[in-house]
């Protein structure tokens, strides 16, 4: 979980574990695509909306990393 991205090729919830296979097929398919387009918005980062502001000191940096991270998240998961 960073920069918006899913841990690849994974979900949890052992009850999917016994439907059928093509249900956990579509999950990872979901998950790889999440991460594409996580990945592709970051690139683009159209306007500056996921660029980091210029910090000085390591706990503000954190605070940005983490709030990018879940800004980005949540317009990928859109």
């Amino acid at each position: 979980m960073q920069r918006g991205m899913l841990k690849p090729d994974t979900f949890h919830e052992k009850r999917l574990l016994g439907q059928p296979p093509g249900v956990n097929v579509i999950l990872v398919m979901y998950n790889r695509f999440h991460n594409y387009v996580a990945d592709v918005l970051l690139k683009i980062n159209e306007n500056g909306r996921f660029t980091l502001p210029p910090t000085t000191s390591e706990n503000a940096k954190r605070k940005a990393l983490a709030k990018q991270d879940e800004d980005l998240f949540q317009v990928t998961r859109l």
